[in-house]
């Protein structure tokens, strides 16, 4: 196959399959127990958003990855979140997002913005490596003939 006959058969492949997603996630507003989960972005809307943040100087995670994680996961979240209330996925406009950023505990935000760089960096790195494995060629067994 050449690489158009690849890319065209990838770019069907990701159109006929389900979105990856995040795990469920709980967060508690106004003492309720809810649930949200995240949809992997396009590659367009998460380059925007992490060229949109740029890393924190006193944030070692972000000064190794290129930009401000925690930013990039709160840009996309009225694109890819979604919030489950009595078991329906509810989109929510953005400035519902930015309430739920403030309402939230820290450590519900953190692990959000973890789930979120999951999905779109260490996902894509682990598919990246699985690629460069199965394009290894493979050493050639020789029998010695008797």
């Amino acid at each position: 196959m050449s690489f158009l006959d690849d890319l065209a058969a990838a770019k069907a492949a990701v159109e006929a399959e389900a979105q990856p997603k995040s795990p469920v996630l709980p967060i508690v507003v106004n003492k309720k127990l809810y649930e949200m989960v995240f949809y992997k972005a396009s590659t367009e809307v998460w380059s925007r958003a992490t060229v949109k943040n740029p890393p924190r100087t006193d944030v070692p995670l972000d000064i190794t990855n290129g930009y401000n994680i925690s930013g990039a996961a709160r840009d996309i979240s009225p694109e890819c979140g979604r919030v489950i209330d009595d078991g329906v996925e509810i989109t929510l406009k953005a400035e519902d997002w930015a309430g739920i950023w403030k309402v939230i505990e820290p450590a519900a935000a953190r692990k959000i913005e973890a789930h979120v760089w999951t999905l779109h960096e260490l996902e894509a790195e682990k598919g990246i490596q699985t690629a460069k494995k199965a394009s290894k060629p493979r050493p050639v067994s020789r029998k010695k003939s008797g």
